[in-house]
């Protein structure tokens, strides 16, 4: 074989090499940012998902507030109940 048919072998194999090199290092960016979006939209279901139960035990809590669990009536007519009766609600801190 002749010199010059050496280098062009070569210098063919240095272009594929560094068509080669390209495209895995695409391939790897590609799964890496599959990897990440995977993870993000993972992620952002679970806090939607623990903000919707937290609204609903929000809610519940209000609802627990609101209502005298004694007299099962509204903590504001009970209060003005008492006020009206001469009885002073008292709040503690």
């Amino acid at each position: 074989m002749s010199t010059e048919c050496l280098l062009w072998q070569w210098s063919l194999l240095a272009r594929l090499v560094s068509v080669s090199s390209f495209f895995d290092a695409s391939a790897e960016w590609l799964l890496a940012l599959g990897c990440v979006l995977a993870v993000t939209t993972r992620s952002r279901r679970e806090l939607e998902s623990t903000n919707d139960e937290l609204r609903r035990v929000q809610s519940t809590l209000r609802a627990m507030v609101d209502v005298d669990s004694l007299t099962g009536l509204a903590r504001g007519m009970y209060d003005a109940k008492q006020q009206a009766r001469g009885h002073v609600a008292t709040r503690h801190a």
